[in-house]
């Protein structure tokens, strides 16, 4: 990389993370739009009684500077002890009596919870405020009023609300307000404001307040190279960040004197402003007020209308290209031969040897070539990392979720008779969250986070035993021919995997081919050896059964190929399927040290073949696992459940005490560790999720084992993690229940360890 693309990429780099910045803002300005606007719906008809009884209720009075707020919380909060999820409100005695501030105000009073979360999500902001159209504004976090603003202050005056007023803004955008001093003493600040509409009328605004830094804090500290020089302007020129101007700052009038971009002298006094400003990147060859030249790029930040500036000496450059070129011409006489270099010096020495390196370079044309076929091949396989750590991540929280949908609505379908109407809804509710749930167990496989507990099995006999499912499922028009091979190899696999892996290529299969077709399933040992992995990135020298998986269908084209393991993308059309199956294979594939080639051509099918190690052990037959018809009982033993998701913990709580078990609950492990202290009989077993704060599950299970040295112990978890599990494959002797599960796979499971032996 030579200097140009070296400050090209690192101030593309900041203006991409600058624009996460700002989209992460907006989305927060959006959420708070959407609560305020069902908070008004939900509280349209509450009257004035409802609104006095919570007014006295917390305390509210005209306090000596004028506020009429919650005098015991603004007292608490004076004395360091208010909550911190408290709201401040900015309510002048004179509106007092106005029913819309007092219905407006009302209706957010419980959004104490939901700012802190929004706040502590986004970082290092200011304040977070709602300005209602009647004056009045509320405030996160808590502020002291009086030191920040008098009684009668004018919220429709404030630079935030004007800024989105409708007259001011008819378009009804999120708008930016330029560098100011905040109103509480807090220094130089920028306020992004959004306007709350309800059809025709403008109710009021939400702003958040962000400390000038806290936009440009690592594109002060980071450059590309020691001399190199970096700043930020406003669309008006003037220097929001440079080394050596700042803002001067008036504090007692809250002035704010920003210098322009000419007052760093030299050629920059006659800038052709406008002209830059039209242009959304470009570079600027420039000699600064001591007569040295410099070249300059500059590229656009969208929404806030900021331009970076980032710049290097061309004498430097010119050393630096020098320098370059010396280490060049090292690594060709290394033996490296995929080396290039481009001329950016004026130097005409400079510019003919670059020239004659880059001649001496080019027979070597090939070489270079296959390395970015290489590269290509890596890059698609961190690009798979990355969506398989999101999906993963994503996965961990929906099945916190799925569990509670599942587990009330198996519960109420309890209660509900057959014959009334809200039982066919339980039933829909039931089949909704079922079928989430399978399709984050597909997710969790691609991101190889799903718990396994693989056998050394013979894949002939784990196929045969899949085939007349597998025929069910395509169907009578599509013929299945399985063709083993003859002693194929064993191999190490959990056969639910197996299970997914075939019914996924099969029904692709079955998709892919138009009426009457063929698939076909094969096995058979293959031996890579080093030349072959050499050409084939991933792939490692070694023994490998293989099953393939081929139809005579549609086949695809190669821009299609190079997709087809993300997850959610699909050929077929909307609502015929998820996008989950290929990927699924991908995930379980690699989770087991394996490869995958596919093989397709428009119009001449598809074919995967699937590489699995040899295994070392004797083969076993994978057990068949059938829940009870009825949930098994339990017999008044005590459980510790341990979960920090309230709503998992209330449902857990719930079935085991319907099945019979004597629960002590806690959703910390810290508590958890208080209560069985203090429990006076034995504690039989432990049901503790994996990731808690304080304390995971398996540190938890040491402390409980060492109070009742005899208790059983079984994890809870939606995602693996390798306090128990590595790489995806469960420690000895642990028992785990994946979220979400049912009551009769809750009760299953914890009987099964209940009679098993001791385990932590």
């Amino acid at each position: 990389m030579n200097e140009v693309e070296a400050i090209r990429r690192h101030l593309s780099r900041y203006q991409a993370v600058l624009c996460q910045q700002i989209e992460r803002l907006y989305n927060a300005l959006e959420e708070l739009q959407r609560a305020s606007l069902l908070l008004f719906s939900v509280h349209a008809e509450t009257d004035d009684e409802t609104i006095n009884a919570w007014l006295r209720a917390e305390g509210f009075a005209v306090d000596p500077d004028g506020f009429f707020q919650s005098q015991p919380l603004l007292a608490a909060f004076r004395e360091g002890a208010a909550p911190p999820e408290a709201i401040s409100v900015s309510w002048g005695r004179n509106l007092l009596d106005d029913s819309v501030a007092r219905k407006r105000l009302f209706a957010h009073r419980a959004m104490g919870p939901h700012l802190k979360h929004i706040h502590d999500r986004l970082g290092d902001v200011g304040w977070m405020y709602y300005q209602d159209a009647s004056n009045v504004a509320l405030q996160f976090p808590f502020i002291d009023q009086a030191k920040a603003i008098p009684w009668d202050f004018d919220w429709t005056g404030y630079h935030t609300y004007v800024s989105v007023c409708p007259a001011n803004n008819p378009e009804r955008r999120i708008r930016w307000t330029p560098p100011t001093i905040d109103y509480a003493g807090e220094g130089l600040i920028l306020s992004v404001s959004i306007p709350v509409w309800q059809d025709d009328a403008f109710l009021g605004l939400w702003s958040i307040d962000l400390p000038l830094r806290y936009l440009y804090r690592d594109f002060a500290g980071s450059k590309a190279f020691p001399d190199q020089e970096q700043w930020i302007t406003d669309q008006q020129g003037l220097l929001l960040l440079h080394d050596r101007l700042t803002a001067e700052i008036d504090q007692s009038r809250g002035h704010v004197a920003l210098h322009p971009l000419r007052d760093l002298g030299g050629e920059w006094a006659e800038l052709d402003w406008p002209a830059t400003l039209a242009q959304d990147a470009g570079e600027l060859r420039i000699k600064d007020a001591n007569g040295v030249p410099w070249l300059v790029f500059h590229t656009r930040v969208p929404e806030v209308e900021w331009r970076l500036f980032c710049g290097l000496p061309e004498s430097s450059m010119e050393e630096a290209a020098a320098l370059r070129l010396s280490k060049a011409f090292q690594q060709v006489a290394d033996g490296n031969f995929s080396h290039r270099v481009t001329a950016t010096s004026s130097n005409a020495l400079i510019a003919a040897l670059v020239d004659e390196f880059n001649k001496m370079s080019q027979r070597l044309d090939q070489a270079e070539q296959e390395r970015e076929r290489v590269e290509a091949q890596l890059r698609q396989a961190q690009k798979m990392e990355a969506v398989g750590r999101l999906a993963g991540g994503v996965a961990h929280d929906y099945n916190n979720m799925t569990n509670v949908i599942m587990g009330y609505a198996e519960l109420a379908l309890e209660v509900v008779d057959a014959r009334n109407p809200l039982h066919g809804d339980l039933l829909q509710i039931q089949e909704a969250a079922r079928r989430s749930m399978e399709i984050t167990r597909q997710l969790l496989a691609f991101a190889r986070c799903q718990a396994i507990a693989p056998r050394v099995l013979d894949l002939n006999q784990t196929v045969e035993g899949m085939l007349k499912m597998l025929r069910r499922l395509i169907g009578e028009d599509v013929e299945l021919i399985w063709r083993p091979g003859e002693t194929v190899w064993p191999v190490k696999l959990d056969p639910s995997q197996t299970d997914q892996i075939l019914a996924n290529l099969c029904v692709n299969a079955r998709d892919a081919i138009d009426g009457v077709g063929a698939i076909m399933i094969e096995t058979s040992n293959t031996v890579f050896d080093a030349d072959y992995c050499a050409l084939h990135q991933g792939f490692v020298p070694g023994e490998y059964a293989q099953l393939a998986v081929s139809d005579d269908g549609c086949g695809m084209e190669a821009h299609t190929l190079n997709k087809i393991f993300e997850p959610f993308f699909s050929t077929k059309a909307l609502g015929k399927g998820t996008g989950l199956g290929l990927a699924t294979v991908y995930g379980i594939v690699k989770q087991n040290n394996g490869f995958i080639n596919v093989y397709s051509e428009p119009g001449k099918g598809t074919a995967l073949r699937l590489y699995f190690p040899r295994a070392v052990g004797e083969t076993v037959e994978a057990p068949t696992e059938t829940l009870p018809a009825a949930p098994l009982c339990g017999q008044g033993q005590t459980v510790l459940l341990v979960e920090d998701e309230i709503a998992i913990l209330n449902l857990a709580k719930r079935m085991l005490e319907q099945l019979g078990y004597d629960v002590l609950a806690a959703n910390t492990p810290s508590k958890a560790v208080e209560i069985a202290r203090r429990h006076h009989g034995a504690v039989d077993l432990l049901i503790t999720d994996v990731i808690m704060p304080e304390l995971n599950g398996r540190d938890l299970a040491a402390r409980i084992s060492a109070l009742f040295p005899t208790v059983k112990i079984l994890y809870m978890s939606g995602y693996t993690a390798n306090v128990i599990i590595h790489r995806g494959v469960l420690d000895k002797d642990v028992h785990l229940i994946q979220k979400p599960f049912s009551t009769k796979e809750f009760a299953a499971k914890v009987d099964m360890v209940l009679r098993s032996a001791q385990s932590t």
